[in-house]
């Protein structure tokens, strides 16, 4: 597959992504996503298309992990305390994926 294809099929991908889940993002996962865009950019040549499918749904991954932290104080103790061991699981493993240290996102 050619580099063009490949970087136009990860952006539509990315962007299709982006405006169906438009969900806020604190700074720290907005740091590691972009971190994790940057390094993409950088090694998308060598990488195949079921790779960036992987890193594509763990980014989709966390931004599902970031929802319920949109309900403000409705969730009980045991929800927030479940919800925030979601969304860290889902930090390192999109950290993980891209290769970003994860202190690197302001963890």
């Amino acid at each position: 597959m050619s580099t063009c294809l490949r970087l136009s099929s990860f952006a539509a991908l990315w962007l299709a992504s982006t405006l169906t889940w438009a969900l806020p993002a604190g700074g720290v996962d907005d740091r590691l996503m972009s971190a994790c865009a940057a390094r993409l950019d950088a090694r998308m040549d060598s990488m195949g298309a079921d790779e960036l499918e992987y890193i594509r749904r763990l980014e989709f991954n966390l931004r599902m992990a970031m929802a319920p932290f949109a309900a403000g104080d409705s969730l009980s103790y045991r929800e927030l305390a479940a919800a925030n061991e979601q969304l860290n699981l889902a930090r390192y493993r999109l950290a993980s994926a891209c290769g970003v240290p994860l202190h690197t996102a302001g963890r």
